[in-house]
């Protein structure tokens, strides 16, 4: 994959508020990481993915845009796949699509599972948040006095 590929998903991706983080990772305004299954391998960004993926954001979705059209993904799948588990492994591991969605083949494809992703997780983070509790009464009931100067 050259650099003119790169600069091509940056031109597509800016307009939709994404920015873009160095070669393999490009991260959204909101909670989701799009990775290049290419550069995934690459001993540095290698690293960065694994210490990312042993943080469990509950809040981050990692999007793996992959074109099965083009010949040279086809004959490199196998060892893309192997690359993106080893660096992922817990979101590869299948056990959520929330959290792990690859083989995202069109810019189409590609904008449906964002909008359906985001929307999601934050559905997400607000049901695992906790509310505030409020002003807890004492327990024999009465009212709470407010006095103070203006009193």
């Amino acid at each position: 994959m050259d650099h003119r590929h790169h600069l091509r998903i940056n031109r597509r991706l800016s307009h939709l508020g994404w920015r873009h983080v160095g070669a393999v990772v490009l991260v959204a305004v909101g909670y989701s990481a799009i990775v290049d299954g290419w550069t995934a391998g690459l001993p540095e960004y290698q690293s960065a993915l694994k210490a990312f993926d042993q943080q469990n954001y509950v809040n981050c979705s990692v999007i793996v845009p992959l074109n099965a059209e083009d010949p040279e993904n086809q004959s490199n799948n196998q060892k893309l796949q192997e690359t993106l588990k080893d660096a992922l492994k817990f979101r590869f591991s299948g056990q959520n699509d929330l959290y792990y969605r690859a083989a995202i083949n069109t810019e189409d494809d590609l904008r449906r599972q964002l909008v359906e992703v985001l929307t999601r997780l934050r559905a997400e983070v607000i049901n695992k948040s906790t509310p505030d509790r409020g002003v807890i009464p004492d327990s024999s009931g009465s009212r709470p006095v407010i006095s103070g100067p203006g009193k």
